[in-house]
């Protein structure tokens, strides 16, 4: 596929979702729900792990345009898997989660990992002296995984985002459900939903 083919593509696409009502919708109403989830949340684990209010907002600011970007394609990808799955909310809860887990913790894990990029932390080196007592207890884990390869210590980067993405893996298991209640509230249809 050339780029002009794949430029024409995405045009098309663009046109089609400015003249579909329900796709901005439910465009919409995934966005919503990732911020009403990840803005507080994120804010007070960020204010927990030390951060001043000037740098949260930052980032809860730079989360916005994000979730902007990614929500829609995670309600997408937890409806395929929970259809999939065959998961309803009558489904054991270990389910549930795993519709959730698969559904959005990839795509918080490469999204978050591009924003800790662009701000060049993967290349500063830590100094554990300047770090708050969740940093220090996560770059030690680290620290032991590279010890056991034999590999460099972690940049305070790769400490951030291992931190991140396992804490957004424990936020899934909230975020789905938020999703889904925003998405019933507006009339969407929810990923995760009783069976007929």
């Amino acid at each position: 596929m050339s780029l002009a083919d794949i430029s024409l593509e995405l045009q098309t696409k663009a046109y089609l979702f400015a003249n579909d009502p329900k796709a901005r919708k439910k465009y919409n109403v995934d966005v919503l729900a990732g911020w009403l989830y990840y803005t507080p949340t994120y804010g007070l684990q960020e204010a927990l792990l030390g951060n001043d209010l000037e740098t949260i907002i930052s980032t809860r600011a730079i989360g916005l345009g994000v979730h902007a970007a990614v929500m829609r394609p995670v309600g997408k990808i937890r409806n395929y898997v929970a259809q999939k799955m065959q998961v309803t909310k009558e489904s054991p809860i270990r389910d549930q989660i795993k519709v959730n887990f698969i559904g959005i913790t990839p795509i918080q894990a490469v999204a978050y990992g591009l924003m800790i990029y662009s701000t060049g932390a993967f290349e500063v080196d830590p100094e554990i002296s300047n770090m708050n007592e969740l940093q220090k207890i996560t770059y030690r884990a680290i620290e032991k995984g590279a010890n056991f390869f034999g590999t460099k210590l972690p940049s305070i980067g790769t400490v951030t985002w291992v931190a991140g993405t396992v804490l957004g893996a424990i936020h899934s298991v909230f975020a789905g459900p938020v999703q889904d209640k925003v998405r019933k509230y507006f009339g969407v249809e929810q990923a995760i939903k009783e069976s007929s």
